[in-house]
């Protein structure tokens, strides 16, 4: 009797244990503010969380836009856009964490984007710090280093250009310097106060909607593809072209990490190890759909490669992400669509 007892005293002590343990250490059940979270990444990291036991505040210009959201208990939608402050300071009020996903979108990616998009994050992580929260994390872009795109800026084109979180910001476009811009505020607020604040650079992110009424990504290069093999027409890609593609699954999983760590100032380009060229999915795509389309490889106008560093998720996360399989099913979901 007793020693049954002792066992199960035990049992329930240790289950405790574990819970207690998981919630403090692993930084589970937190309660956290997200922005864009309606959106084609952000919707990926929003169900990440919500499986891993968070609880989420959205804030969304149209709270109804994903309606299985709204069944959801532990995903709360705020409406609002990143432009209303009063809004967002109510959201963040008792969070743990704010998630920066959302982008402030204007048709013309000009100077502007430093009073549309700079500005309101900047004034947002401040508010945040100034609540107590405890973490921000920032979503940028590979795009604070899109000069490097043109071979001609490089000191020898033949070179395989190797980018990790050292490579200083070298924008070309206005897109590039506003992430670069907020990049250094938010670096210059982590040392002014006491919130951890880090980074996540996204390259070319790819997936299926994540729940029923979800987006996919934005970039039709996909769907492109596809109709052209199903219509049987001529397709010409460069010998090279191609990225170190990330599904969305993979890249929520980057931010969920990161939230239930320590981490702090520190930057992560968030895509797969595994370089994939356009013209290896299309041949993929002409073979899918029974294509007569003929495939036409230009020669690369440089020798030389862009490679993005994903060391620093590997050594932190463990994360060394495959996107291949995960692509050819995204090219299903695209050849379904265009079959509807």
């Amino acid at each position: 009797m007793l020693k049954g007892t002792v066992g199960g005293v035990y049992r329930l002590f240790r289950v405790q244990v574990i819970e207690s343990w998981s919630t403090n250490c692993l930084g589970l059940r937190m309660d956290v503010f997200l922005t864009g979270g309606t959106g084609f990444i952000g919707s990926h990291v929003v169900m990440e969380l919500v499986h891993r036991g968070h609880q989420v505040t959205i804030l969304a210009r149209n709270p109804d836009k994903i309606p299985a959201f709204r069944g959801m208990e532990q995903i709360e939608l705020v409406q609002g856009s990143l432009g209303d402050m009063e809004v967002i300071r109510r959201g963040l009020r008792g969070k743990e964490a704010c998630i920066h996903i959302g982008l402030n979108y204007r048709e013309e990616r000009d100077w502007r984007t430093l009073f549309d998009d700079t500005v309101p994050t900047v004034e947002m992580a401040a508010c945040a710090a100034e609540l107590g929260v405890k973490q921000f994390i920032y979503t940028s872009s590979t795009s604070v280093n899109d000069n490097l795109y043109f071979p001609e800026n490089w000191s020898d084109p033949s070179a395989k250009i190797n980018i990790d979180s050292s490579t200083a910001h070298t924008p070309s476009t206005y897109y590039g310097a506003t992430k670069a811009a907020c990049e250094n505020y938010l670096s210059a607020l982590s040392y002014q106060s006491d919130m951890r604040v880090n980074t996540i650079r996204p390259g070319y992110t790819f997936g299926n909607p994540v729940v029923e009424g979800a987006p996919t990504q934005g970039d039709d290069r996909f769907r492109k593809l596809v109709q052209a093999a199903m219509g049987h027409e001529p397709i010409q890609l460069c010998k090279t072209e191609g990225t170190q593609f990330i599904w969305a699954g993979d890249i929520a999983k980057v931010y969920a990490d990161l939230l239930e760590s320590q981490h702090n100032r520190k930057i992560y380009y968030a895509l797969s190890a595994k370089f994939t060229t356009w013209a290896e999915l299309a041949e993929e795509i002409i073979q899918k759909t029974a294509s007569k389309s003929e495939l036409t490889l230009t020669p690369p106008s440089s020798d030389g490669a862009l490679v993005w560093d994903v060391d620093a998720i590997k050594n932190d996360f463990d994360h060394a992400f495959n996107s291949w399989p995960h692509l050819l099913d995204h090219v299903d979901y695209c050849i379904r669509q265009e079959r509807v």
